[in-house]
């Protein structure tokens, strides 16, 4: 398996940005005229911490289940039909609890084959190639945007854009003089304020990324629906593909996602409501509403 997954990454690899990947589009649309539409992604993400699998709430982790509870609950034998993507983010991990971690990862990669997205405690390329190593398409890149550009850099240099992605956590703030409504990021965990969310996506877009998981934290957890108003701050000419994540509670939310020209894919996080066939059934009602998904 981890033979396949390299040779994908290496034919990838010659894709190396943003541009590139927009010309191979024009391309297509050009020789296809409008019979092809391209179709955006529905993402699961998974939280892991010490072990056990969580639920989020505004960032506030709550344990659900280690393993093994995970595999039975979500059918991951079948579960490659429901989603397009997969993201796992550790987001607490002691040295001696890595090789758990990297076990867990195997054993659902056994189980399903779709595209597999791993971040979190990745302090320096050595951390990067391990996952990698392991099977990863993509890494996940967060507080790394923040602190040590030079990291993400090498990573970018080593793997191509594509293979890694900036995870922006992001708040809306307000102050009453001036009377302002804005969005800050903020990184290790939710808990360190960091630039205002339109400067540091442009730093992302300019250090090569080639892809943004946009997460709510005001939102994550709550189901009350993705944080739609955001994308209204995106900067001006943003090109980089938009993961738009944090607040999806039901599939009606993840449609309205997927039907926004901003969005290239949604994603949710929340074990509870999507369990069982909840993610088979979200799809299957994102596409009888004229969802652009692919009918897996």
């Amino acid at each position: 398996m981890f033979c396949y997954r390299q040779q994908r990454r290496n034919i990838w690899g010659s894709i190396s940005s943003r541009k590139k990947q927009n010309a191979w589009d024009e391309a297509a649309q050009e020789f296809f005229g409008n019979r092809i539409m391209l179709k955006k992604r529905l993402v699961f993400t998974l939280l892991y911490s010490s072990g056990q699998f969580c639920l989020s709430r505004n960032f506030r982790l709550q344990r659900v289940g280690n393993i093994d509870w995970l595999l039975d609950k979500f059918q991951f034998e079948t579960l490659a039909g429901a989603i397009d993507e997969l993201v796992i983010l550790c987001t607490d991990l002691k040295d001696d609890e890595i090789e758990d971690f990297l076990r867990a990862i195997d054993r659902i990669q056994q189980r399903f084959f779709v595209p597999i997205s791993i971040g979190g405690q990745i302090r320096n390329k050595s951390d990067a190639d391990r996952l990698f190593r392991v099977g990863a398409d993509k890494v996940v890149l967060n507080s790394a945007f923040h602190l040590n550009l030079g990291l993400c850099k090498e990573i970018i240099s080593n793997y191509g854009s594509q293979a890694v992605i900036g995870s922006v956590d992001f708040k809306l703030e307000k102050i009453l003089s001036p009377k302002k409504r804005f969005f800050r990021t903020y990184f290790k965990g939710g808990t360190v304020a960091g630039d205002l969310l339109e400067n540091h996506l442009e730093t992302i877009q300019n250090v090569g990324c080639g892809e943004v998981l946009l997460r709510s934290i005001d939102l994550d957890g709550t189901g009350n629906g993705l944080c739609m108003e955001v994308l209204g701050e995106l900067p001006r000419n943003f090109q980089i593909p938009l993961i738009l994540s944090g607040g999806s509670g039901r599939a009606q939310h993840l449609l309205e996602g997927i039907a926004n020209p901003n969005v290239n894919a949604v994603s949710t996080a929340n074990l509870l409501n999507f369990v069982g066939t909840g993610l088979h059934n979200a799809r299957e009602f994102i596409l009888r509403e004229g969802g652009n998904l692919s009918a897996n």
